[in-house]
C-alpha cells in the first residue's frame, strides 16, 4: 500500500507546477520606461465624392410625364393618354416612365 502511495505521490509531483518564489526576478529585458502620453489627433477627413454637374431641365432629352405636362401646359392625364396612343415617344426605365422631348 505504501508503495502505491509513493508512486502516486511521484506521479502528482511530476504534473504539479514548481513552487513560485515570492521575490521578483529582474531580467535584463525588463526595463522600466516612463509612460509616454500621445496626443489624440482628430481622424482625417473623409474624401469627398465629386459632384455631378447639374443638368437643367431644358437640357434633358427625357422628361417625366409630370415635367412634360408642366412644360407644355398639358394635363397629366392627357400626357398618359398620348403615350398610350403612341402619339408621344416614351420609354419605361425600371418603374419610371420617361417622355422624349420634341426636337
Amino acid at each position: 500500500m505504501s508503495e502505491t502511495r509513493n508512486s502516486l505521490a511521484r506521479l502528482l509531483d511530476r504534473f504539479t507546477a514548481p513552487p513560485v518564489s515570492s521575490t521578483p526576478v529582474a531580467h535584463a529585458t525588463m526595463v522600466e520606461r516612463p509612460a509616454v502620453v500621445v496626443p489624440l489627433r482628430p481622424p482625417p477627413p473623409k474624401p469627398r465624392r465629386p459632384r455631378r454637374p447639374k443638368i437643367r431641365p431644358e437640357d434633358r432629352a427625357w422628361l417625366s410625364p409630370d415635367e412634360y405636362a408642366r412644360e407644355y401646359g398639358l394635363c397629366l392625364k392627357t400626357v398618359y393618354r398620348l403615350i398610350r396612343r403612341n402619339q408621344l415617344d416614351a420609354v419605361r426605365i425600371g418603374q419610371s416612365l420617361r417622355v422624349a422631348r420634341p426636337k
